[in-house]
């Protein structure tokens, strides 16, 4: 609080009983560097750095840069392998780390907060599947659809050219629990027609062709209803516009692989596991027998 040296220098400082003794004649004065404040976090000691993401022009419209932008460029980014400008920090500066704050912060916090909502979703769905086909494998075929599903939210996000945001996270654990129905619509029909008797390969065939249509309206009227929202140009659905664009085209895309997929995948499993009799099914005819039958009954 002093700006001059000389005020300091006359500073008096009173001894216990004596007089009044001028701050110079006791200490000498050299002006160097020093910390005015020392902050802490965890224990350890810290230097806090704060800014604002600025804006930027793109196809001639101002554009806020997100914070997730601004820290690929600082760190780089492991899964394109591109290098920051502080990569290599800790070994350029043994002793010190760098840690992210603020934004940055706060989406790595709900990021970790919804992958646990991701593995409590996929246990549910789960637990849920078992208990009504009151089977542990025919859950892991109507499952399948997920990943499926992923492969549709990466290529509409790459087209439409929008970013993985926190939205889309939100909107791919919501596809965990839409896409599977229509799995259940197929293997339930499966298993239906199994306890009337038919064969396995009958019954996959009937599941297809009966079940093609209500699939079909199911996914098209979903997707519609999201089109307004994908093709919107007002500011404020940019934020929700990831989150359609993730769930149609996941939806659509795990409709068209499930029609093909789901019933190879079922085949496969109850051939595997009818060999070891885990099945409540006792009928694992091939499917060559199967229609060696039909042609002699012809």
């Amino acid at each position: 609080y002093v700006d001059d040296v000389s005020k300091l220098q006359e500073l008096t400082v009173r001894p216990p009983g004596r007089a009044p003794v001028p701050l110079i004649d006791l200490v000498d004065f050299e002006i160097e560097t020093g910390i005015a404040s020392i902050e802490h976090r965890n224990s350890r000691r810290v230097v806090a750095i704060t800014a604002n993401t600025s804006f930027y022009d793109e196809n001639e419209r101002r554009v806020r840069r997100r914070p997730a932008e601004v820290t690929e460029i600082l760190i780089g980014n492991r899964i394109r392998g591109t290098q920051g400008v502080l990569s290599g920090f800790e070994g350029r500066f043994p002793g010190y780390q760098i840690e992210f704050g603020g934004m940055q912060e706060e989406q790595a916090r709900s990021y970790r907060s919804l992958y646990l909502a991701f593995a409590v979703a996929l246990l549910l769905v789960y637990t849920i599947l078992a208990t009504q086909f009151r089977s542990y494998v025919q859950p892991l075929i109507v499952m399948m659809t997920i990943p499926f599903a992923f492969i549709g939210v990466v290529f509409g996000l790459v087209v439409t050219q929008l970013p993985f945001s926190l939205n889309t996270f939100i909107a791919v654990i919501a596809l965990a629990g839409v896409v599977v129905n229509n799995s259940i619509i197929l293997v339930d029909f499966v298993n239906k027609e199994r306890e009337k008797g038919i064969d396995r390969w009958n019954s996959l065939i009937n599941a297809g062709s009966v079940r093609l249509r209500p699939i079909l309206l199911t996914t098209i009227t979903t997707i519609m209803g999201l089109v307004p929202m994908m093709l919107s140009t007002a500011r404020s659905s940019i934020v929700w516009k990831p989150m359609a664009v993730s769930i149609s085209f996941g939806l659509a895309f795990s409709t068209i692989l499930t029609l093909f997929l789901i019933p190879t995948i079922y085949s496969l499993l109850d051939s595997f596991f009818g060999k070891l009799k885990m099945t409540r099914f006792k009928s694992h005819e091939k499917f060559v027998k199967v229609l060696c039958k039909e042609e002699l009954d012809q």
